[in-house]
């Protein structure tokens, strides 16, 4: 693939359980010029001959540690993807479930940011904390001010609580000491919730900074130059497979299957 020299990466993680929902992500991984490697405890070699297939690599985890603090495991694959190089490239992690409309590794030159965080406006509107951001799409530049955010989120998420950041402890107040007790979520449960929280929280924190709706702007935290970009486009939840025409025309990049009904293989102008 023309491009494949390229130093920017492409970071995703499955389990053998959850591999069937990666048929999209697999059949349009050829849209973008960059490295790929999945994460995962127990890829079969039938799977991982798949992802060879499709030029993406695999490392193993863990199983422990996988069913242990599987959300707050991305933010140590980003940093571990950046090979003390600091080439200031740009590295995604990106959901397995999702799938790519058009090559978004123009961000790298486009914006001037560390730290790339999906924010969903429909949820800024509603006032739900928890979801101000989806973690299911993450930016960032393969440089040290990255690798340090990414490992004091890792610190912060197994803390539960950081005094810089008081919108996390905030967000985890609603969720847990809700008033339905089955949606009851614990910040101590790292499988869970906390990559969520911790990036809802950054948004929160701009949100109140610069009032509603505006997000043309940065956040700077952590010594990070945090850059917010629409869900719409770089994280488009509840995506189906039999849109992309009409995605590419809306300007979508990154589409989410989400709820795992639209993981068909019948994908058109892909």
């Amino acid at each position: 693939m023309e491009g494949y020299f390229l130093m920017h990466k492409v970071i995703t993680m499955c389990n053998k359980a959850y591999f069937q929902y990666g048929t999209a992500f697999l059949q349009t991984r050829n849209m973008i010029n960059a490295q790929f490697v999945c994460y995962g405890p127990d890829l079969t070699d039938d799977q991982i001959k798949i992802l060879y297939d499709h030029n993406i690599g695999y490392k193993k985890v863990e199983q422990e540690l996988f069913d242990e603090k599987m959300q707050a495991l991305k933010f140590v694959f980003l940093a571990s993807e950046m090979d003390n190089s600091y080439d200031n490239d740009l590295i995604a992690f990106c959901d397995f479930d999702t799938f790519f409309v058009s090559n978004f590794t123009q961000l790298a030159n486009e914006y001037d940011f560390d730290f790339g965080v999906t924010f969903r406006s429909d949820m800024i509107d509603r006032n739900c904390l928890r979801a101000f951001a989806n973690g299911g799409v993450i930016f960032a530049r393969k440089n040290r001010i990255a690798a340090n955010l990414t490992g004091h989120a890792y610190q912060l998420m197994r803390d539960g609580y950081y005094k810089e950041l008081p919108e996390y402890d905030e967000i985890w107040h609603t969720l847990e000491h809700g008033r339905k007790p089955e949606k009851t979520h614990l910040r101590t449960n790292m499988r869970w919730w906390v990559d969520q929280v911790f990036l809802s929280a950054l948004a929160y924190k701009y949100y109140k900074t610069v009032g509603k709706g505006i997000y043309s702007g940065y956040l700077k935290y952590n010594a990070a130059k945090i850059k917010f970009f629409n869900c719409n486009r770089y994280n488009f939840i509840d995506a189906t497979t039999e849109c992309l025409q009409q995605y590419k025309d809306s300007g979508v990049y990154i589409g989410h299957l989400k709820n795992n009904t639209g993981a068909s293989s019948n994908l058109k102008d892909g």
